[in-house]
Order: C-alpha cells, then sequence, then structure tokens
C-alpha cells in the first residue's frame, strides 16, 4: 500500500497537460489511482478481521490518522 501510495502521490503531483485530452487522462487516472487505493484500504481493513473498535468514528479515526502518516512519511511537508 504505502510503494502504492508513494507512486499515485508522484504522479498526481505531476502537471497535468494543457490539452483537454491529455487533462482528461490524467485526471481519470487520478481517480483509478483514488478507486484503487481506497479498495486496498477496504481489503485490509475485511483482512484483519473484527475489530475491537467502539464504532465507525473509531475506525474512520483510525482511518484519517494511518492517511495522514502515509503522507507525512511520503512527503513530511505536506502536513
Amino acid at each position: 500500500m504505502r510503494k502504492a501510495m508513494a507512486d499515485y502521490a508522484a504522479f498526481a503531483a505531476q502537471p497535468a497537460p494543457d490539452d483537454a485530452k491529455g487533462f482528461a487522462g490524467h485526471q481519470a487516472a487520478c481517480k483509478a489511482a483514488l478507486a484503487h487505493l481506497d479498495a486496498g484500504a477496504k481489503l485490509l481493513v475485511w483482512a484483519e478481521g473484527p475489530s475491537t473498535s467502539t464504532g465507525d468514528a473509531d475506525d474512520l479515526a483510525r482511518m484519517i490518522q494511518a492517511a495522514e502518516d502515509a503522507v507525512a512519511a511520503a512527503d513530511p511537508d505536506s502536513i
């Protein structure tokens, strides 16, 4: 997941092409990357098995913290 996230972040940081077709392709690729990371995160949650958290709020807080940690690891100046 970390490798994929770093690669996708590097791709998304590249300037989008100026032409409409290139821009649309770049945007579609970024959206696909987000969908891939979302699916990977859901798979990891499923693989962890039943959670001992007290609810969705705990899960959301944990996922947000994990995302912030991953972004900070990829680009310490971003947070």
